[in-house]
């Protein structure tokens, strides 16, 4: 309970520090440094073209999808700014889809209809201190990730609500990093509302001129997790896994996820290498229906400058309800309904190719097999086989301006 009065003491105090920030301590003007403001702005973005194959393998005549793979073109725009006014940065990025938290593809149908456009981040960043910073609004994952870290959250999510950061070197070899989080992911109306309350501890650890490895663990613990269902409108999506109340999003079992994420980071020759792994565990998963995930693997070369190339390989074992499935990785699995992850295994191999500086390839294939066809969707014991083995390959084009 006391840690709990921490965390949403620290959210409370966010809701306050732009207020406390902006007490001026010097008279500001229209320039920054002898430069006006507005050369500080910037703007980014990427276009991202997509072929994508699903190979559905069956089991049993309960299976969805039982006979019929599928074949997709989708495209993915972002546009973003950010513009820095002293010690304070704002940030906003537009990107396609249909307004699922886990993906801002957007898929060639309908006609050649118009393609939707969303508010996929929007914040504010008070660099408070040298080593820390607050940040809040539609943000930025503030939690240290590497590619094996999907397993919990998703690369497309960007989390809302209230985040601190801190990094403090120890030499010229170390630092640490703590990243906590408060994130508020429904407003319950008559309900109690559901937080997520993330704290990370973590370190960077120079090894030799050309070697780091980089460790953290993190805890994310969910209040009021099973007061409602929080997939209620028509663009947020519910994923596969986690045991849920009846036919609903409404989760029937517990979040309290413990997380380690390590990297080791070097050099073979002139190629850079990463060796990633991470592991996830649902300390309160009432449904005992699994509560274990990890993910490990190597990537060698990084696709990046022109004539760069990159090739990798990933394993990954998720059980039911071993993190949030609403949140995690959208790619690894079961290609309706939602998609997700969870309550699979297998393995995902990619190669990337970047022929410009801003101009890359990338065909990447996902190997995935349910690891309890006797759960189905809702995370509910069944009598017949509910789910298929799934291979989804990916083509893409990706510009970045």
């Amino acid at each position: 309970m006391e840690i709990k009065g921490l965390q949403r003491g620290l959210s409370a105090l966010a809701l306050i520090w732009l207020s406390v920030a902006t007490v001026p301590v010097v008279k500001a003007d229209a320039t920054l440094s002898g430069e006006k403001w507005t050369d500080s702005i910037k703007f980014n973005g990427d276009l991202r073209l997509r072929h994508e194959s699903f190979f559905v393998k069956s089991r049993g005549a309960a299976a969805a999808n039982s006979s019929q793979d599928r074949n997709r073109e989708r495209l993915r725009l972002r546009f973003g700014v950010t513009g820095a006014i002293q010690d304070f940065t704002a940030g906003i990025r537009f990107a396609s889809g249909v307004g699922e938290q886990v993906s801002t593809n957007q898929t060639y149908q309908n006609v050649f209809n118009q393609k939707g456009l969303f508010i996929d981040q929007a914040y504010i960043t008070w660099k408070a201190h040298e080593y820390v910073k607050f940040s809040g609004g539609k943000m930025i994952n503030p939690f240290w990730r590497t590619y094996a870290s999907d397993i919990v959250w998703d690369d497309d999510v960007n989390p809302e609500g209230y985040a601190q950061q801190v990094s403090l070197p120890l030499g010229e070899r170390m630092d640490l990093f703590a990243n906590f989080a408060q994130l508020p992911f429904n407003e319950g109306g008559t309900l109690a509302d559901p937080w997520i309350f993330g704290n990370q501890i973590g370190s960077n650890i120079k090894l030799s001129e050309d070697s780091r490895l980089s460790i953290a663990g993190a805890f994310y613990g969910f209040t009021n997790e099973k007061a409602g269902d929080f997939i209620t409108g028509s663009t947020g999506v519910r994923q596969y896994g986690n045991t849920r109340v009846g036919s609903t999003a409404q989760l029937a079992t517990n979040m309290r996820l413990l997380q380690f994420t390590g990297e080791l980071a070097s050099h073979v020759g002139p190629l850079p290498i990463a060796l990633d792994g991470d592991f996830v565990r649902n300390t309160q998963d009432t449904a005992n229906l699994g509560s274990n995930g990890y993910q490990t693997g190597v990537i060698l070369g990084k696709a990046k400058a022109a004539g760069t190339w990159e090739v990798a390989y990933f394993y990954k074992y998720a059980q039911t309800n071993a993190s949030y499935a609403d949140i995690a990785d959208s790619d690894f699995g079961y290609t309706g309904n939602g998609g997700g992850g969870l309550n699979r295994k297998g393995s995902i191999f990619w190669a990337a190719y970047a022929s410009r500086d801003y101009l890359t390839l990338k065909l990447k294939y996902f190997i995935t097999d349910v690891l309890n066809p006797y759960i189905n969707q809702y995370g509910q014991s069944v009598t017949t086989p509910a789910f298929n083995s799934i291979n989804r390959f990916q083509m893409d084009v990706v510009l970045k301006f």
